[in-house]
């Protein structure tokens, strides 16, 4: 079980895990969620560019804001509901297998997971939070070694908002299936799949998911709608990576590695393009190199900043640690100071990663 602590000192996070009080999270106009194995860090998010960690969760490995007051979240042997601001576990139920992976319906009725066997079998599951119900969505076969060119995501999992559909993306399929993208309803039943699939997006309401199909330069922007049925947003898209919506779903934020990196096999360096999903127009986003970009404010995004390497299979560029912020709409970049974030856990600091935020809540009342 997992409790709350204070925010630690600039050094290290303390080892003890008695709770207290999450003291903030009310007076915070935007929040976070950063998740560092074993720990849940949440930040205010208010000033993107100065993050505050207001308080910890130990031995937590992901989850998802309910309210500023109240998280779900996940660990190794159980699924929780917490109100932060008192340690008070409101809801606990045991996993059948410590996942690799999870994700929570809008109100944590139901939540999905991935497991990976030592042989590397896969399962996924939906567990009832109020029964404990654990229902086996499907079983899939080892894969063995893989690699891949740089870019993402690898894989994803993320109910739509109404909490009726499931999203289940993996890059890495054995041949024999499943298909690289599925689309589940809360009774297991399949209701769309895609094996060109690179990326799945769900739209802030409802039930429409923006998924990116096709390979390499050929790629096109497809909407899935409540009954299943495909739709064409735009077609001729460059190497969409790391896409993600803007929370009013105006705007489709994502990489492009360009070829600036002159004989490089690999593809180029990581730069930012936005899609205006009503005219599926175009255009870049700055200049800066960055990846896997991620919104921390109604028109800010951050991403991972990039340096040129010489790194072979893995591309033309690598990430540095320095994680920028950019505005949307005065187009600027300023480096977020994120030592305030990951003091690190007793040991060597853990170096900044957007890919460590897995939730962000906006327009706290």
């Amino acid at each position: 079980m997992s409790s709350v602590s204070h925010s630690p000192s600039p050094s290290a996070h303390p080892t003890a895990t008695a709770g207290s009080d999450c003291a903030g999270v009310t007076n915070a106009r935007a929040l976070a969620l950063y998740a560092y194995n074993p720990v849940l860090d949440v930040l205010d998010v208010t000033d993107p560019v100065q993050p505050k960690l207001l308080c910890f969760i130990p031995n937590a490995s992901g989850g998802r804001f309910l309210s500023a007051t109240t998280v779900a979240l996940w660990n190794a042997s159980s699924a929780e509901v917490m109100d932060i601001t008192t340690s008070k576990v409101l809801t606990s139920q045991k996993l059948s297998a410590p996942p690799y992976e999870g994700t929570f319906t809008a109100d944590a009725a139901v939540f999905a997971y991935r497991v990976a066997t030592s042989d590397g079998t896969e399962t996924m599951h939906l567990l009832d939070m109020t029964s404990g119900s654990d229902r086996l969505l499907y079983t899939q076969a080892p894969m063995g070694g893989h690699g891949g060119m740089p870019g993402g995501p690898t894989y994803q999992l993320g109910f739509s908002p109404d909490g009726k559909e499931l999203l289940d993306f993996d890059i890495f399929r054995p041949q024999g299936g499943p298909a690289t993208l599925q689309v589940f309803r809360l009774d297991g039943s399949k209701l769309f799949q895609a094996y060109n699939a690179t990326a799945g997006i769900w739209a802030p309401t409802g039930a429409t998911l923006y998924l990116v199909t096709g390979v390499n330069m050929a790629e096109e922007l497809d909407s899935v709608g409540p009954d299943g049925t495909l739709s064409v947003v735009m077609r001729g898209l460059t190497a969409v990576n790391w896409p993600v919506l803007s929370p009013d779903g105006r705007a489709l934020v994502f990489d492009t590695y360009d070829a600036t990196a002159p004989g490089e096999a690999t593809g180029g360096l990581p730069h930012l393009r936005r899609l205006d999903t009503a005219t599926a127009h175009a255009m870049g986003v700055g200049g800066a190199v960055s990846s896997q970009p991620v919104f921390v404010g109604a028109n800010v995004v951050w991403s991972n900043q990039e340096k040129p390497c010489q790194c072979g299979l893995g591309g033309a560029s690598q990430v540095d640690g320095v994680v920028l912020a950019h505005d949307l709409g005065t187009s600027t970049d300023v480096m977020v100071d994120m030592n305030p974030v990951v003091p690190g856990i007793g040991g060597p600091t853990v170096m900044p990663s957007t890919g460590y935020v897995v939730d962000v809540l906006l327009s706290i009342p």
